[in-house]
């Protein structure tokens, strides 16, 4: 009796102990963007872990589910006693997504759980994170609209812009990520009033990766400048900083012009004022509101206080922050509106991947012969040798033994053709910017098997990862559900990540997308001039692998360049060469098409194609050309090396270079000619859309749209003494062409010799072009300007 009582108290105590532990370890998670996320980008969670009990190993875990099955995205945590730890998981939720669980669990049971509510935003949305001490001065953002608000169905159907409404995110510093995909949700930021030292230096490289990406940074001056600009990077600083002695000034009058509504709020207003940059407001021959581009991104600097007076009661703050933020928000025409154009650029790629030298079908003269073979060894062979040995009635036996063996050799050579290894394709592109800096490696994994299996992944580096998912196209050819996706899976992040119980069926490929960081050593620095169409100058590729067939792209002018081997300077002295007949990226090819075989391009030449069309897509028409001097090339090696757990298993990489050149214009006269503006389709009214790879556009009758060209970065500054304009490729039988000048009115042009240039060559370096079909046909057109001017010294 006394054993079974020791036995009954022991049995409590372990009980008492396994239920008490959980509550030793607390989680609370914290979603970033109060929850909002957009499907296809990255949403970071906060994850705060507390442990008061024995020491564990642990991993937090984000259950999703999608079509086709479920993804985790985990994160491994070591726990010792009295550890307080903070890390932060990136998932990508589902379209529909309103919620997402988050689980501490050491394998065999949950520690804690807990479930985060999450809002989706359409990615049409334009979201602007504010970190500011007083909200009060941004209340004007909420609900304002950028660009015309047109009917939806009528713009996806006939190619109009769509509006974008804002939505203003309040943040803290805290709620910056470590990581810029963390930040693509935004595509504003703004920062007025705050201490940014105490940013952490992943904090710091991420905000700047963003801006270099694309995004736009706003930072506000006032009193407190120094403290908000000396904790940034320098980078995003350069041209702010040394800032005079903050002053105090009374009138606002170009304030009051630029938001089209006088300044009644009394001053004295607090005003730190830049050290350079390109004016968009002066006031008093001093910058109020100056501006910079950064990679693709931009930066602002306010020389007031953006989070005080007058903000917060100025009339004109809503026209203050449209005009601002208007210049390149322009939502891609007919590009889907809820989904994330790297998200349908991935799937758009998933037949690239299956496109293995393994999968492909025997020819036909092989086909051809083993029929024949077998023909003769089951009809006159088979008849000889049983006729000389006098056996003819066994005739019967050794055709049914001659079929099956002839099968059994015939399956067997098969499957040594396909052979018995796992393969891994690989598709990556490298994007480097005029200044040599890298974009995060984008790469595209498929993983064939010969058998069923689960296999696990591994990827080095901080790299993230996320399927490949139907449900970014589900009018795709696969359908709602399809091969893409399969299942669960596992995905592991933290100093090297995991896909774990990939499973995949025989002859089937299972498909990711990932990001991670360019090895730090690789870079293309350039420093070449172009003269009309002559580029001068060197290039250097800082990479570890040659670059194969390369060329200069700037529209639908290219220059050949053949292999540039790694770390070698060499010296260019090219001369572009223009083509009408092939549009981009075919002319790249041409030379592949030639004395091709009965079964058209290579597999590899096939594969580039779709690799190419796919990074420069238009969803309202044919990809379009690079609109700077850029460098494509191909590798055939990949700085993200996948791996397999456990079997053997090949590899194929495919490496798309593109690489922005940094092109210098000397001081003196310039001369752009027509076909070397940059142009894109900014709005159309009515039906219409591109219809070519140089900014063609088609227009029914009676419809319009917006052309913006825009002058490269080096010659923003460039004083411009002639603008003309031409049809190029006439498309509709009558036409108005009209321009857009510096007080904001359309004026039309009888000539194309346009007078007092000037006039329409915004700050921005942008000329605005809008052309109306005034007749009763419809057609597709190429319009080009050509603009001259003079380049002033430094």
């Amino acid at each position: 009796m006394s054993t079974r009582l020791h036995t009954f108290l022991a049995a409590l105590v372990f009980l008492s102990v396994t239920v008490a532990q959980p509550a030793a370890v607390t989680m609370q998670v914290q979603p970033y963007f109060g929850g909002r996320f957009k499907f296809g980008e990255w949403l970071p969670l906060h994850v705060t872990l507390a442990n008061a009990g024995p020491a564990l190993r642990a991993e937090v875990r984000a259950d999703t589910t999608e079509a086709g099955g479920q993804t985790t995205y985990s994160m491994p945590v070591e726990l010792p006693t009295g550890a307080r730890k903070r890390l932060t998981l990136y998932v990508q939720p589902p379209s529909f997504a309103q919620a997402v669980r988050v689980r501490l669990t050491d394998g065999a049971r949950d520690l804690a759980n807990q479930s985060v509510q999450l809002t989706v935003e359409r990615n049409i949305n334009y979201l602007v994170g504010v970190i500011a001490p007083r909200s009060e001065a941004f209340a004007a953002l909420g609900g304002l609209t950028l660009n015309s608000a047109v009917d939806e169905q009528a713009a996806m159907l006939g190619g109009q812009q769509l509006a974008r409404t804002i939505t203003r995110i309040p943040m803290s510093l805290s709620d910056i990520p470590d990581r810029p995909e963390g930040l693509r949700l935004l595509d504003a930021l703004i920062l007025s009033g705050v201490d940014t030292s105490e940013l952490t230096p992943d904090q710091k490289q991420a905000l700047q990766a963003w801006v270099e990406q694309g995004g736009r940074l706003i930072l506000g001056g006032g009193a407190g400048a120094a403290r908000l600009l000396n904790g940034l990077p320098e980078a995003l600083t350069e041209g702010w900083l040394p800032i005079d002695s903050p002053t105090e000034i009374s009138l606002l009058d170009a304030l009051g012009e630029f938001g089209e509504q006088a300044v009644r709020v009394p001053g004295p207003f607090t005003a730190a004022w830049p050290a350079a940059g390109r004016a968009l407001i002066e006031q008093d021959d001093r910058v109020l509101l100056a501006e910079r581009l950064q990679g693709k991104g931009h930066v602002n600097y306010a020389a007031l206080d953006l989070s005080g007076s007058p903000f917060d009661a100025w009339a004109g703050a809503a026209a203050f922050w449209a005009k601002l933020l208007t210049p390149g928000s322009a939502y891609p025409i007919n590009t889907p509106p809820d989904a994330a154009p790297r998200l349908l650029r991935a799937n758009s790629l998933y037949y690239a991947l299956q496109n293995l030298p393994v999968l492909e079908l025997p020819s036909i003269d092989w086909l051809a012969g083993l029929l024949a073979v077998y023909i003769v060894l089951v009809g006159p062979v088979n008849y000889f040798i049983l006729r000389k040995t006098r056996r003819l009635a066994w005739g019967w036996i050794t055709i049914l033994g001659l079929t099956l063996l002839f099968s059994a050799g015939t399956f067997a050579f098969g499957s040594s053709i396909r052979g018995g290894d796992v393969i891994i394709n690989q598709i990556s592109m490298l994007v480097f910017d005029a200044r040599g800096i890298a974009s995060p490696v984008q790469s595209y994994v498929g993983i064939f098997s010969p058998d069923r299996g689960a296999y696990t992944l591994n990827f080095p580096g901080r790299a993230l990862v996320a399927p490949i998912s139907a449900e970014g196209n589900p009018w795709g050819p696969w359908g709602p559900g399809g091969p893409l996706t399969a299942g669960q899976v596992e995905l592991v992040q933290g100093e090297s990540a995991q896909a774990r119980n990939v499973q995949v069926s025989p002859a089937a490929m299972q498909g990711f997308q990932t990001e991670s960081p360019m090895p730090e050593n690789w870079r293309i620095e350039s420093d070449l001039t172009l003269d009309g169409d002559q580029v001068r100058g060197t290039l250097i590729n800082r990479t570890n692998e040659p670059i194969r067939d390369a060329a200069i792209v700037y529209g639908n002018r290219f220059a050949r360049l053949g292999e540039v081997p790694p770390g070698q300077s060499q010296a260019l002295d090219l001369t572009l060469q223009q083509t009408f007949g092939s549009p981009f990226p075919y002319f790249l090819f041409e030379e592949a098409f030639r004395n091709v075989g009965p079964t058209g391009p290579s597999r590899e030449t096939q594969v580039r194609q779709q690799i190419l069309e796919s990074h420069y897509q238009s969803f309202g028409g044919p990809a379009q050309a690079p609109d700077r001097p850029t460098l494509i090339g191909w590798l055939r090696a990949s700085p993200l090396e996948v791996q397999v757990d456990g079997v053997r298993w090949a590899t194929q990489q495919t490496s798309l270079m593109i690489a922005t050149l940094n092109i210098a214009y000397p001081p003196g006269p310039v001369r752009l000619p027509f076909g070397s503006v940059p142009v894109r389709l900014e709005s159309v009214q009515g039906s219409g859309g591109l219809c070519g790879a140089y900014g063609e556009v088609y227009l029914d009758f009676n419809s319009s749209a917006t052309l913006e060209f825009q002058l490269p970065p080096d010659l923003i500054e460039l004083r411009v003494t002639r603008l003309a304009w031409r049809i190029a490729t006439p498309g509709i039988g009558e036409s108005t062409i009209e321009l857009y000048d510096r007080d904001g009115e359309w004026v039309k042009q009888d000539a194309a010799e346009v007078g007092d240039p000037t006039r329409f060559v915004a700050t921005s370096g942008a000329v605005r072009l809008r052309v109306s079909n005034t007749g009763n046909s419809s057609g597709c057109g190429r319009y080009e300007l050509e603009i001259e001017g003079e380049l002033q010294n430094e």
